[in-house]
Protein backbone atom coordinates (compact mmCIF):
# COMPACT_ATOMS: atom_id res chain seq x y z
CA UNK A 1 0.00 0.00 0.00
CA UNK A 2 1.19 3.49 -0.80
CA UNK A 3 1.14 6.32 1.71
CA UNK A 4 0.79 10.08 1.41
CA UNK A 5 2.88 11.76 4.11
CA UNK A 6 2.08 15.25 5.28
CA UNK A 7 4.79 17.63 6.49
CA UNK A 8 4.18 16.85 10.18
CA UNK A 9 4.90 13.17 9.66
CA UNK A 10 7.98 13.82 7.52
CA UNK A 11 9.32 16.30 10.10
CA UNK A 12 8.80 13.71 12.84
CA UNK A 13 10.63 11.04 10.86
CA UNK A 14 13.48 13.45 10.09
CA UNK A 15 13.81 14.17 13.83
CA UNK A 16 13.27 10.70 15.26
CA UNK A 17 14.66 8.35 12.62
CA UNK A 18 17.58 10.26 11.18
CA UNK A 19 19.62 7.30 10.04
CA UNK A 20 16.72 5.47 8.42
CA UNK A 21 14.41 8.26 7.23
CA UNK A 22 15.42 7.68 3.61
CA UNK A 23 14.52 3.98 3.94
CA UNK A 24 11.15 4.73 5.54
CA UNK A 25 10.15 7.34 2.96
CA UNK A 26 11.66 5.74 -0.14
CA UNK A 27 9.06 5.58 -2.94
CA UNK A 28 6.34 7.06 -0.72
CA UNK A 29 4.59 10.28 -1.66
CA UNK A 30 3.93 13.76 -0.38
CA UNK A 31 2.65 16.99 -1.84
CA UNK A 32 4.91 19.71 -3.19
CA UNK A 33 3.70 22.02 -0.45
CA UNK A 34 5.55 19.82 2.07
CA UNK A 35 8.80 21.29 0.72
CA UNK A 36 7.75 24.76 1.87
CA UNK A 37 6.31 23.57 5.16
CA UNK A 38 9.46 21.59 6.01
CA UNK A 39 11.70 24.44 4.91
CA UNK A 40 9.79 26.72 7.25
CA UNK A 41 10.17 24.23 10.12
CA UNK A 42 13.94 24.18 9.58
CA UNK A 43 14.08 27.98 9.31
CA UNK A 44 12.12 28.36 12.56
CA UNK A 45 14.23 25.75 14.38
CA UNK A 46 17.35 27.49 13.15
CA UNK A 47 16.18 30.83 14.55
CA UNK A 48 14.98 29.40 17.88
CA UNK A 49 18.04 27.19 18.41
CA UNK A 50 20.44 29.81 17.02
CA UNK A 51 21.98 27.36 14.55
CA UNK A 52 24.79 28.47 12.32
CA UNK A 53 24.26 28.78 8.58
CA UNK A 54 26.40 25.67 8.12
CA UNK A 55 24.32 23.63 10.58
CA UNK A 56 21.12 24.75 8.89
CA UNK A 57 22.52 23.94 5.46
CA UNK A 58 23.35 20.42 6.65
CA UNK A 59 19.76 19.93 7.83
CA UNK A 60 18.36 21.32 4.59
CA UNK A 61 20.64 18.94 2.66
CA UNK A 62 19.29 16.02 4.66
CA UNK A 63 15.72 17.18 4.00
CA UNK A 64 16.55 17.35 0.28
CA UNK A 65 18.00 13.84 0.37
CA UNK A 66 14.84 12.47 1.99
CA UNK A 67 12.49 14.35 -0.35
CA UNK A 68 14.61 13.16 -3.26
CA UNK A 69 13.53 9.55 -2.73
CA UNK A 70 9.85 10.46 -2.44
CA UNK A 71 7.26 10.93 -5.15
CA UNK A 72 6.40 14.63 -4.97
CA UNK A 73 2.85 15.16 -6.15
CA UNK A 74 1.71 18.52 -7.39
CA UNK A 75 -1.80 19.70 -6.65
CA UNK A 76 -3.61 20.06 -9.96
CA UNK A 77 -5.84 23.00 -10.86
CA UNK A 78 -8.76 20.56 -11.16
CA UNK A 79 -8.32 19.62 -7.47
CA UNK A 80 -8.64 23.13 -6.06
CA UNK A 81 -12.43 23.22 -5.81
CA UNK A 82 -12.48 19.86 -4.00
CA UNK A 83 -9.73 21.03 -1.67
CA UNK A 84 -11.56 24.26 -0.86
CA UNK A 85 -14.81 22.32 -0.36
CA UNK A 86 -13.10 20.00 2.14
CA UNK A 87 -11.44 22.94 3.92
CA UNK A 88 -14.82 24.60 4.43
CA UNK A 89 -16.74 21.39 5.18
CA UNK A 90 -14.30 20.18 7.82
CA UNK A 91 -13.09 23.61 9.07
CA UNK A 92 -9.43 22.83 8.33
CA UNK A 93 -6.69 24.76 6.58
CA UNK A 94 -6.32 24.62 2.82
CA UNK A 95 -2.96 22.92 3.44
CA UNK A 96 -4.54 20.10 5.45
CA UNK A 97 -7.45 19.84 3.02
CA UNK A 98 -4.90 19.39 0.23
CA UNK A 99 -3.39 16.32 1.89
CA UNK A 100 -6.85 14.94 2.72
CA UNK A 101 -8.24 15.48 -0.77
CA UNK A 102 -5.25 14.07 -2.65
CA UNK A 103 -4.99 11.05 -0.33
CA UNK A 104 -8.63 10.24 -1.07
CA UNK A 105 -8.33 10.93 -4.79
CA UNK A 106 -5.20 8.77 -5.18
CA UNK A 107 -6.37 6.05 -2.78
CA UNK A 108 -3.42 6.55 -0.44
CA UNK A 109 -3.23 6.12 3.30
CA UNK A 110 -2.72 9.57 4.82
CA UNK A 111 0.16 9.71 7.31
CA UNK A 112 -0.02 12.62 9.73
CA UNK A 113 0.83 13.49 13.31
CA UNK A 114 -1.85 16.21 13.32
CA UNK A 115 -4.63 15.06 15.67
CA UNK A 116 -7.25 17.32 14.13
CA UNK A 117 -6.44 16.05 10.63
CA UNK A 118 -6.59 12.46 11.90
CA UNK A 119 -10.08 13.12 13.26
CA UNK A 120 -11.22 14.79 10.03
CA UNK A 121 -9.77 11.97 7.92
CA UNK A 122 -11.85 9.46 9.86
CA UNK A 123 -14.96 11.58 9.31
CA UNK A 124 -14.11 11.89 5.58
CA UNK A 125 -13.53 8.13 5.33
CA UNK A 126 -9.86 8.53 4.42
CA UNK A 127 -7.60 5.84 5.89
CA UNK A 128 -5.17 7.67 8.17
CA UNK A 129 -2.31 6.58 10.43
CA UNK A 130 0.62 8.05 12.35
CA UNK A 131 4.18 7.63 11.08
CA UNK A 132 4.99 5.06 13.78
CA UNK A 133 2.31 2.76 12.29
CA UNK A 134 3.71 2.72 8.73
CA UNK A 135 5.86 -0.40 9.12
CA UNK A 136 2.93 -2.46 10.37
CA UNK A 137 0.87 -1.46 7.30
CA UNK A 138 3.45 -2.25 4.61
Amino acid sequence: MKFLFDASSIAGILSNARGVAVNILDEQSTLDLAIYELGNVLWKESRVNKRTESETSTLVGYMMQVLGVMEIQRVQIDDILDIESNAVKFAITFYDASYLTIAKKCNRILVTEDKQLQKVAKEAKVDCIRAEEVNSRQ
